[in-house]
């Protein structure tokens, strides 16, 4: 199963301009990739279902030490190349990587902390200390509502840290 998940990332991310996995995509029987908007609330974009990806490949790396997770299937470089186009990871993109929100959470930043630590450590080490910090995660550590965001941050620190070991 997972061969067939990282089968369909790659082929996914290898289409003409995709530069960032989809929330949601349809493959069709002819095995190719088809919108999936206008189908309920299911999502094109990337956003917060697609950004747990590099969170879940990342951590298979690290506690499986599959070489296919750690070959970075997720082509986190892209993540990279919008951070320093746009200075900040906004909440939506397209899956060309073209910014559809203005709005931001700090839970892309924990879900590709640990995707960066392994690809990128020194841009890992910088979005913790300016993005991550105990300072920085004052407010929302108080706040009940923001669980999504404190999930994804403590996930991505943990990784970041150390705290989930690779297994033996």
């Amino acid at each position: 199963m997972r061969e067939r998940c990282y089968n369909l990332l790659t082929r996914f991310l290898a289409q003409k301009d995709v530069v960032l996995p989809a929330d949601f995509a349809q493959l069709t029987t002819s095995g190719a990739f088809a919108p999936v908007a206008g189908r309920g609330r299911l999502s094109d974009d990337f956003s917060f279902d697609a950004m747990r990806v590099y969170w879940r490949v990342a951590m298979d790396c690290l506690l499986n030490n599959d070489p296919r997770a750690c070959a970075d299937p997720a082509q986190v470089r892209a993540i990279v190349d919008i951070l320093a186009r746009d200075g900040t990871l906004f909440s939506q993109y397209n899956v060309y990587g073209k910014k559809k929100s203005e709005m931001t959470s700090v839970s892309f930043y924990g879900s590709i902390l640990a995707a960066l630590k392994f690809q990128y450590p020194q841009l890992a080490g910088s979005l913790v200390a300016k993005e991550l910090s105990p300072l920085a995660l004052t407010a929302i550590g108080k706040n009940p509502s923001r669980y999504y965001d404190n999930n994804w941050t403590w996930f991505g620190l943990a990784a970041w840290s150390g705290f989930l070991p690779a297994l033996p």
